[in-house]
């Protein structure tokens, strides 16, 4: 991946971490919830995860957001 791609990856991590922790919940809530290893989830919200599509919309389900919100959390610059 370039460094820019790198970067936005790594801010839809962020974003879902800090949507996690608002929501009150754990990596293993998430990992559970989406039948992802706790492994697997973790480097999502590092941002080491290539997510595709269906995963991302499966983490929009669970989270109570709209896949356009997921995608603005990936768009998002901080």
């Amino acid at each position: 991946m370039k460094e820019n791609k790198l970067n936005e990856v790594n801010q839809l991590g962020i974003k879902l971490l800090e949507k996690r922790k608002s929501l009150g919940l754990t990596q293993d809530t998430m990992a559970k919830a989406l039948d992802l290893s706790t492994v697997v989830y973790g480097q999502i919200e590092r941002g080491t995860y290539k997510l595709n599509l269906k995963l991302l919309t499966r983490i929009a389900n669970f989270l109570n957001i709209s896949l356009k919100e997921t995608m603005n959390l990936y768009m998002e610059k901080s």
